[in-house]
């Protein structure tokens, strides 16, 4: 009938409008902003920091003005190859309409996020956050010790944060002070991925850009329409390192052992030296040795070796004055 054709017209029409709206190029990018890991080509932005990720983080730090800003990396979905940007592919990477917000959070608050969002390091969570405003370290043989309630929201940490070393603008976290920290509603507001740390603190902005747009003003205002040199490694600008279990630098230093002389040495200090080799060589044989144990076998054999005393040197023997003296005799 002429309505039904009317009504797919009209449709038609719509989906038009729509798709050029999704075509159209709002910026570039010279390198590939991914969510994968180009080595592996497996999803590396729920367990990793990478260029996209701090993209997206950036975007929220500097437009709302805030000291730190999460993004979580469920949250971001699709990559920005290399070329034009299209607001369709923008809308591809924060598909879900969350909302900007800036908040007030203690340093308290902002460690228990991080250690809560390492929890399942090296497995993958959508909570895992990439940031901006800050750096951090995640001891991965630290067992995760969060405490979370039947909703799998944060209760506590109860034992060691594996989550160390959190650096803002270059200088320590104070666990004491308060910081101005941006997302977005679904974390900041709603307790999403169990962010629930954050409910209840002072909002400073409540909602005031989408997040697709966040992402656009960003690169169009802020980056003048172009993805640059600051975001070409794919693994991102080293805000998030990784530490793992290692005796290599153990196992080296005890090796080196071996070019060391008894002989060169004196007696005490000798004595320090081998006593340290000795539990040096018993942590690297013992199976259930934590890296705390290694790192201290490492700290006393280093000590050890820099206070070996060289022995000394006794002076070379005269023969012709030592005759004279016996002739003399």
């Amino acid at each position: 009938t002429k309505k039904d054709a009317d009504t797919t017209a009209f449709i038609k029409g719509i989906k038009s409008q729509y798709e050029e709206i999704l075509n159209k190029v709002v910026a570039k990018s010279d390198f590939d902003l991914v969510t994968y890991d180009p080595a592996t080509m497996k999803r590396l932005v729920r367990s990793g920091e990478t260029n996209l990720g701090d993209l997206c983080a950036d975007a929220y730090r500097t437009l709302l003005g805030a000291d730190i800003a999460f993004v979580n990396g469920g949250g971001i979905r699709a990559d920005i190859l290399k070329g034009d940007i299209t607001y369709g592919e923008i809308i591809n990477v924060h598909p879900f309409g969350n909302m900007a917000c800036l908040i007030e959070a203690t340093g308290q608050q902002i460690l228990d996020a991080l250690e809560f969002g390492s929890k399942d390091y090296s497995g993958e969570s959508g909570g895992f956050l990439q940031v901006s405003g800050l750096t951090y370290e995640i001891n991965s043989y630290i067992p995760s010790s969060v405490k979370v309630d039947a909703n799998k929201m944060f209760v506590s940490v109860e034992v060691e944060y594996r989550v160390k070393n959190v650096m803002v603008a270059g200088k320590p976290l104070d666990v004491n002070k308060t910081y101005t920290l941006a997302s977005h509603n679904y974390m900041l507001k709603n307790a999403g991925d169990g962010y629930s740390m954050f409910k209840g603190n002072k909002i400073l902005q409540n909602e005031v850009l989408i997040d697709n747009q966040v992402l656009i003003n960003y690169i169009v205002d802020e980056l003048g329409g172009t993805v640059g040199q600051q975001y070409s490694n794919p693994y991102g600008q080293g805000r998030i390192a990784i530490k793992t279990f290692n005796k290599a630098e153990l196992q080296e230093e005890v090796a080196a052992a071996g070019t060391l002389k008894e002989a060169e040495y004196t007696a005490e200090s000798w004595k320090a030296y081998q006593q340290a080799l000795t539990a040096a060589k018993a942590v690297l044989a013992n199976e259930k040795v934590t890296q705390a144990d290694i790192e201290s076998a490492l700290d006393a054999l280093q000590a050890a070796e820099a206070a070996l005393v060289k022995a000394p040197v006794a002076a070379p023997v005269n023969k012709d004055a030592l005759q004279k003296e016996i002739a003399a005799a």
